[in-house]
């Protein structure tokens, strides 16, 4: 950042896009797990924010984006420290915000929905045996979500009736939420 400053002068919008996803049960994931996803996705974010408030504070003008996810505002089993940390970025970009306001620095948040990307490819594997059903739920949904383009719809639909009506029904039944979301039933074997 500050090699950027010295040739630039100044940055006038900062976009902190960078992040890790991951899941798994709380009690399953390793410690170090949950401080490698805030490492990234809160840490880095706030050294960036850091390196350039100073900067737009005196300049009086700029714009800091902090991209988080749909999981900083609700959270869903089996996305603890994901979710966590979008919640904490979060958290600091309304506290930023304030601080900001009186010197013209504009902060957003932007809260993009479940969208395929790479970062579902980079899933941990899960654990044999896990008594926790919520991973194979969410990547059986991932797995909808990354269903190559040219894949026919009709091919789509067969695939989530082969899940079974069966499990379908009592997965639905035992979600928490008032919404549901079809592929989640569909459980990897």
């Amino acid at each position: 950042m500050r090699r950027l400053l010295s040739e630039h002068g100044q940055i006038d919008v900062l976009v902190n896009n960078a992040g890790l996803g991951g899941g798994g049960s709380i009690e399953e994931l390793p410690l170090g797990f949950f401080r490698e996803i805030m490492e990234t996705n809160y840490f880095g974010a706030l050294r960036c924010i850091k390196a350039l408030i100073p900067n737009m504070r005196t300049r009086r003008s700029g714009c800091i984006i902090n991209v988080t996810s749909i999981a900083g505002r609700m959270a869903i089993a089996p996305a603890g420290p994901y979710a966590a940390s979008k919640w904490a970025l979060e958290a600091l970009s309304e506290c930023l915000a304030q601080e900001m306001k009186a010197f013209n620095v504009r902060v957003a948040i932007v809260e993009p929905g479940v969208i395929a990307t790479p970062i579902f490819s980079k899933a941990r594997p899960l654990p044999p045996n896990s008594p926790y059903p919520h991973a194979r739920r969410q990547r059986a949904l991932f797995y909808g979500l990354s269903v190559p383009a040219n894949l026919s719809l009709r091919r789509r639909r067969e695939d989530l009736r082969n899940c079974g009506e069966r499990r379908l029904a009592a997965s639905l039944s035992r979600w928490p939420g008032r919404r549901t979301f079809p592929q989640m039933a569909c459980e990897q074997n």
